[in-house]
């Protein structure tokens, strides 16, 4: 690029010189006159362009930043809608696809319960069929309603005529069914011949997307519309009247913005709305592949209307500019015209000009300081001036240049090229256009940039500049000014700055601020008037203080104010009531600065208004509670001192008499050595030492002396008493005669020690009757089981081997009910409370009394209250126990006919859910005289019960213990001849079950063979459980005791070992801790334990040594093998994934909803859904959260996938995207980020659980379709 000297050079050489005759010049001093006048004018203009340029630029910015936010607004806007529509078109498809397959079977009314999702969306939704009638509809049509017909509605006729067309979205208009204005879009619907079988409609609320649109901050009289490629509003915010039927295309509106439109998917425009004629800066942007456009409007009114203040701001500093320029310039002129007479006179008067020679020396010396004071001027006003001489490019500077400029005038003027090097690197270019187009238009000019300074320090100018030309035309020379605005350009930005802060300050602190005038009026009022008064700031502005005054503090507030309007206070603090909107009064500290202009004079005053309604209340309860305290001290029998930490005590209460014997008086001139007890003095003295290091409270008992009973036992509470003053109590101590409690104490000590012994001899005897008992059972019924099994018996050996196991089984049954009627009265069973579904439980309990039922040809059922809980917190097992024993004994005295176990939810408490179960039969019933006899152990209505039906008589006890142990009831209602009714409640705290489903990846493994090693020193059963288990497939090693079981480990290579518990020698507990420390292969062998000790807490202590399971003696075959596959199973690696911690099964989908869907849709097609669900799950919830633009993008994923989650069953993965999306701003301003950071972190920990369960379903339904899948 050639320089700015060769360019002015270029121009002034090529331009031509017409043939005209120079006039005669005027005279030098009339010159420098008119030169002088230009020049201040020009400096005048250049000030006043400046300006107007600078709010020229800040009015371009502030419109370019309006224009970025609503092209960034709309693409979140676009993003929304979409995945609207998308989530509507996709539960459209599902429905049709449905129909598709088989219209006869198809059901409407299913689909709209599962799609909960467009709950809050849609209007209605709608069926009709190929001639345009209508099937269903969501909304039911009121009785005697006309026919519903749509052949004249554009979308299906577009739909019957093309069997491609995808999702049609038709106008916003108002529905034939609903009446209301919704936004219709229609899917086409198909015989499974592809033959045109009608349409599928679903009204979208318009009302829902303007509320949608309204959570977006576009300030006031900002919009957001949803428009069609037809030119038709679809849904828009804010509403207004006719804005459905006005078709934007037939108004004036310059056609440039719908090729805008076309041509480009997002941009920016300026216009005026056609809705409500309000100016408007718009960005729109294009909705995917959809006729739709979003359009995003901030008002042009509202973004200019933050410059208004600096418009007034730069209009006054120009005037003060313009004032002292013109002040200076009148000086100048006047001293030239001086001159000018002067030396006219001079020249008249040759013959005096000896006599005038003074006269013009005083003339020039005018001149001079004239020339001064314009220098000076200049330097004031920071102008200097430049000239550039045309041809040659000789540049002049004058003094104040070189000074912005920060160079020696000394050195003389740079070149031109130098000069421009001054500048900027990013003003250069631009500065050397500007230069150069004047000189070859010349025309002025005018620019604002920066230069560096000597030092390398920026400086802002405004340079401005006109163009000298002859009487031919030609530019002979470039004269202009420089201004040095750095001060005003940092002056403003400082004032921004400062407003800025104090605007901020002001709308967010929690007291009120308010500024009046001299007549106390209202001219500001900060947003906390609405928390505090209950008035928006905009209802108390011109309002007056003293009005919303309480009556009783109106005078003195009154007076106050007038202080301070005539001067004779400056602030002050006042303590008085204000009303609030509402009518009550609520107390305040009002603090008060007078404002002062610079001159002293008062302008107003600023008050800061703080609640102290709780302060002044807990000072009126602290009163209530001073005298409260005295009454209570003086009349308690509690002794209460008030102490100091220097040992003091400045009050004794009466009660010292009635504990110690002494009076207040005598009490207080004793040493603590004459009433304490040497031996305890100790003990008090470490109590208050706690209350030394900051304790809050100590407490001690000690012996004290009473004067009548001599030594007692005496409790004192020491408490340090918080932020006390100087020499104000620091500690209040309490004390008490507790002789009596001490001796209640030991007695209750040695009680407790005698009840732990007998409890724990009681809890041995358990143990060992279990084993001793279960140990010859376990060979009798397994013997007796193999030999019933092996068929090699004779008929009548069979009948009595089979008679031998019945009577085994109920031996057990017996043993068993004694052994848990000895636990529950030992208090040995402890409550297993987790979370569970009472449903399950009924269903559970109902399946395995079924076949019994079944064998007598009773019908079993279930009655269930709708309003029962999904989730409760018990022990499940208990109930179910308590459960069982009220189904067998139902079925057991019922020959025909029925039970029916029932389920009622009685209520809510504060512990919880009250649900009463009740069992019904229809069996021989029981006479009322005889009721009391049924809860009481070993205990049954008659003896003939006995006879006929067997049982201890145990289980009706058993189950009063459990339910009592819950804190809940059991009875009986029933007559003798007519069935009977056992009922029990409990109440039950809520809880939350995991909704899960085991992701089973191949068939049920058959039975496997393994090689086990059988731990057993009882010779009887080793024969017995090697048959056993030798039967079953299985190799067997055995041995006897716990050191040979770990060398056997150690030798061979085992895939389980079965553990008997209590063995001579080295026991199993011991046995197993030594094999899981080996460090070798055999550490990770499962172990079984095989033991007849069932109790809780020895079941725990296998765990804790490193069993993995157990089974209780004796046992049953098919239970023995069940346990022995699962743990093969799991050795070889093929075992189902343990789903049972709650928090892994959350994520997985609900087995009902999955079913439902995998019938009802195509294999391909849940393969599709699967596979974009993984994809989607993927790709959601990476960005941030820092910003509100962030976190509305969040929600905005969480509303897509709460749709999508919930129609394919993953209902706790939905269920957290909408509470997500609940999460509104405001809330997140109240409570703080946190909220929202939690449920985000949550439903992202969902995210990686769904997308791992979709992807095992997506492999499985490729394999084969969707297989069954069961709860774990």
């Amino acid at each position: 690029m050639c320089s700015i000297s060769d360019r002015l050079m270029s121009t002034s050489s090529h331009r031509a010189q017409p043939d005209v005759t120079v006039p005669t010049k005027r005279p030098a001093t009339d010159a420098f006159q008119i030169l002088v006048l230009v020049a201040g004018l020009l400096t005048i203009a250049v000030v006043w362009v400046g300006l107007s340029y600078h709010l020229h630029l800040r009015e371009q910015t502030a419109r370019e930043q309006a224009t970025r936010d609503v092209v960034n607004l709309s693409v979140g806007v676009e993003q929304h809608v979409e995945r609207l529509l998308v989530g509507v078109d996709q539960v459209m498809g599902f429905i049709a696809d449905d129909f598709f397959r088989d219209p006869k079977t198809f059901d409407f009314h299913a689909w709209l319960r599962r799609a909960t999702s467009l709950e809050h969306v849609v209007h209605q939704m709608t069926l009709f069929d190929e001639h345009g009638d209508l099937l269903y509809a969501r909304t039911p049509l009121p009785a005697g309603s006309p026919r519903i017909n749509v052949r004249d509605r554009a979308y299906f006729q577009a739909l019957a005529a093309n069997p491609d067309q995808g999702l049609y979205i038709d106008r916003t208009m108002k529905g034939r069914i609903t009446g209301a204005y919704v936004m219709q879009v229609a899917r086409r619907l198909a015989h499974p011949d592809g033959r045109f079988a009608g349409v599928i409609v679903t009204s979208i609320d318009p009302d829902y997307l303007a509320g949608q649109f309204k959570a977006f901050d576009l300030g006031p009289q900002g919009s957001i519309a949803l428009v069609g490629n037809d030119g038709f509003v679809r849904a828009r915010a804010p509403q207004t009247a006719g804005m459905y039927e006005l078709d934007t295309r037939t108004l004036d509106l310059p056609s440039k913005y719908f090729q805008q439109f076309q041509q480009k998917t997002s941009d920016s425009f300026r216009m005026a709305s056609p809705y409500d004629h309000v100016t408007r800066i718009y960005g729109y942007r294009s909705v995917g592949t959809l006729p739709l456009i979003v359009n995003v409007g901030k008002s042009l009114d509202a973004v200019m209307a933050p410059l208004a203040a600096e418009r007034l701001h730069a209009q006054v500093a120009g005037a003060i500019v313009t004032a002292v320029l013109l002040a200076v310039i009148l000086v100048l002129l006047r001293g030239l015209e001086r001159g000018s007479r002067q030396r006219a006179a001079l020249a008249r008067t040759n013959a005096t000009l000896a006599e005038k020679e003074g006269v013009a020396r005083q003339a020039e010396g005018r001149a001079q300081e004239a020339n001064r004071l314009l220098s000076l001027a200049a330097q004031i006003a920071h102008i200097g001036h430049w000239r550039i001489e045309l041809p040659g490019n000789a540049l002049f500077w004058s003094d104040e240049v070189f000074r912005i400029h920060g160079r020696d005038p000394e050195a003389g003027p740079p070149s031109l090229d130098a000069a421009l090097a001054f500048y900027h690197p990013d003003d250069r270019e631009a500065v050397a256009r500007h230069v150069a187009d004047a000189v070859e238009t010349g025309q002025s000019f005018s620019f604002a940039a920066r230069i560096v300074t000597s030092d390398g320090r920026f400086r802002d100018i405004v340079c401005r500049g006109l163009c000298e030309q002859d009487a031919a035309g030609a530019t002979t020379a470039v004269f202009g000014t420089v201004m040095d605005v750095t001060d005003l350009r940092q002056t403003e930005r400082a004032v921004i700055d400062s407003e800025a802060r104090y605007r901020l300050l002001a709308d967010h602190t929690s007291d009120m601020i308010v500024q009046v005038d001299l007549d106390t009026t209202r001219r500001y009022v900060s947003p906390a008037s609405r928390g505090l008064l209950g008035y928006e700031p905009e209802e108390l502005i011109g309002t007056k203080p003293i009005d919303m005054v309480h009556p009783e503090d109106r005078p003195a507030v009154a007076a106050l104010l007038a202080e301070l309007g005539d001067g004779r206070r400056t602030e002050a603090l006042k303590r008085q009531r204000y009303r609030r909107k509402d009518g009550d009064y609520v107390w305040v500290e009002v603090g008060y600065r007078l404002v002062q202009d610079a001159a002293g004079r008062p302008l107003g005053c600023v008050a800061s208004t703080r609640n102290i309604t709780a302060r002044v209340e807990a000072e009126q309860r602290i009163r209530a509670s001073e005298h409260r305290f005295r009454l209570l001290a003086e009349n308690t029998g509690e002794l209460i001192i008030l102490g100091h930490d220097d040992g003091r005590r400045s009050y004794i209460s009466p009660a010292s008499e009635r504990l110690l014997g002494y009076a207040p008086e005598e009490l207080g001139a004793m040493r603590l050595a004459d009433y304490v007890h040497p031996d305890d003095l100790g003990l008090l003295y470490a109590a208050t030492r706690m209350l030394s290091r900051g304790q809050a409270e100590a407490t001690c008992e000690y012996r004290a002396r009473n004067k009548a009973r001599g030594w007692i036992w005496v409790e004192g509470v020491f408490r340090r008493v918080p932020d006390a003053q100087a020499g104000e109590p620091t500690i209040v101590a309490t004390f008490r005669d507790v002789s009596e409690r001490r001796a209640q104490g030991e007695a209750l000590a040695d009680a407790k020690a005698s009840a732990e012994r007998a409890s724990a001899a009681k809890t041995d005897f358990l143990a060992a009757m279990s084993h001793e008992i279960r140990t010859p059972l376990n060979a009798i019924i397994g013997f007796t089981d193999l030999m019933v099994a092996s068929g090699r018996l004779p008929q009548d050996l069979q009948r009595q081997a089979e008679l031998v196991r019945t009577s085994s089984a109920s031996l057990l049954m017996v043993v068993n009910d004694i052994l848990d009627f000895s636990k529950v009265e030992a208090g040995a069973v402890a409550l297993d409370r987790q979370a569970f579904d009472p449903r399950a439980l009924v269903y559970n309990s109902l399946a395995i009394v079924r076949g019994a039922a079944a064998g007598k040809g009773l019908e079993v059922r279930a009655v269930i209250d709708p309003a029962l809980p999904k989730g409760l917190v018990g022990d499940e097992g208990r109930l179910r126990q308590v459960l069982l024993n009220l189904l067998n004994n139902a079925i057991k005295f019922t020959a025909r006919g029925s039970v029916t176990l029932s389920v009622q939810h009685g209520g809510a408490t504060e512990a919880g859910e009250r649900l009463r179960f009740s069992v019904a039969d229809t069996g021989i019933g029981i006479a009322r005289d005889k009721q009391d006899r049924l809860f009481r152990r070993f205990s049954q209505v008659d003896g003939s019960i006995g006879r006929d039906f067997g049982g201890t008589g145990l289980g009706l006890a058993i189950s009063r213990q459990l339910i009592d142990l819950m804190g809940g009831e059991i009875g009986v209602l029933s007559d003798e001849g007519v069935g009977a009714t056992f009922w029990f409640s409990v109440v039950l705290p809520h809880g939350t079950v995991a909704r899960s489903i085991a992701l089973v990846t191949q068939a049920p493994a058959a039975r496997r063979s393994g090689h086990l090693l059988l731990v057993e020193d009882n010779a009887i059963n080793q024969e017995l459980a090697r048959a056993v288990l030798e039967v079953g497939g299985h190799t067997v090693d055995v041995v006897d005791d716990g050191e040979a079981a770990i060398r056997a480990v150690e030798r061979s290579r085992y895939d389980l070992v079965l553990m008997d518990v209590q063995m001579a020698g080295m026991d199993g507990l011991t046995a197993t801790r030594r094999i899981r420390a080996l460090g070798t292969h055999a550490a990770t062998v499962p172990i079984v334990a095989m033991t007849a000790n069932v109790l809780t807490d020895q079941i725990e202590a296998f765990r804790a040594a490193g069993m993995d399971d157990h089974i209780g003696k004796p046992f049953e075959r098919a239970a023995l093998y069940r346990l022995i596959d699962k743990w093969l199973a799991w050795n070889a690696g093929t075992a189902p994934s343990d789903l049972s911690d709650a928090g892994l099964r959350a994520g997985l989908p609900d087995q009902q909803t999955y079913d439902a869907m995998s019938a009802q849709v195509r294999p391909e097609r849940l393969a599709g859904l699967l596979e974009a669900l993984a994809d989607e799950l993927g790709a959601s919830f990476l960005g941030g959260d820092a910003s509100v633009e962030e976190r509305d993008q969040l929600r905005f994923e969480a509303h897509t996938l709460t749709s999508s989650t919930g129609m394919l069953g993953f209902t706790a993965l939905s269920d957290a995207c909408r509470a997500l999306e609940g999460i509104h701003e405001q809330r997140v301003v109240g409570e703080g980020l946190e909220v929202f950071r939690q449920d985000l972190e949550q439903v992202r920990s969902l995210c990686r659980q769904a997308k791992a369960a979709s992807l095992v379903l997506l492999r499985e339904t490729q394999a084969g379709g969707a297989r069954s899948i069961a709860n774990t």
